[in-house]
Parts: C-alpha cells; sequence; structure tokens
C-alpha cells in the first residue's frame, strides 16, 4: 500500500511512503483492486500518521501508517486485503 500526502503546513511537499511489513497485490493482480479499495474507503480524507523506519533497495520510504492510533497495516492484514511480512519463511 502506498500513502501519499501532498503539502503540509511547514513544508507543502509531497511525501511518499510505501507500508512497512506488509504485502498487498498490485492493482494488476487479483484481489488488488479489493484491496486498493478497501484502503481507500478505510483512510481517504483522514489524517494518518507516517513513521518512516527505513528505505527499501530502491530508496522507497518504508513506514508504519496509523489511523487514530490503529496500524493501517494490521488492519489491512486482519481483513484478508494484504499479507504480513512477519510470516513469511
Amino acid at each position: 500500500a502506498v500513502f501519499e500526502r501532498v503539502g503540509d503546513d511547514r513544508s507543502g511537499r509531497t511525501a511518499r511512503a510505501r507500508s512497512d511489513g506488509i504485502d498487498a497485490p498490485e492493482l494488476c493482480q487479483a484481489h488488488g483492486e479489493t484491496a486498493r479499495a478497501a484502503l481507500v474507503a478505510h483512510v481517504l480524507g483522514q489524517r494518518v500518521q507516517l513513521r518512516v523506519r527505513r528505505h527499501d533497495d530502491y530508496g522507497r520510504a518504508l513506514a508504519r501508517v496509523r489511523l487514530h492510533g490503529q496500524d493501517v497495516g494490521a488492519w489491512l492484514v486482519s481483513r484478508g486485503h494484504a499479507w504480513s511480512y512477519r510470516y513469511r519463511t
């Protein structure tokens, strides 16, 4: 899941981050559009907190995303829209 923040009161810059710790299907894959629609319905228009934890091999920011104190990645996993890296072998 990719989150984008368009400007804030301090910088006016756009920031993008991928949700750390989960794998969600791409839009072109099975269930991809459903997963995206669920995420959009859950967070669109809401203020989320992004805490960048690291950057991947391509330089993309990987962040924990919270909405009202709830981890959005965990929310996606709990509803079957993503998989947790924690359980990969």
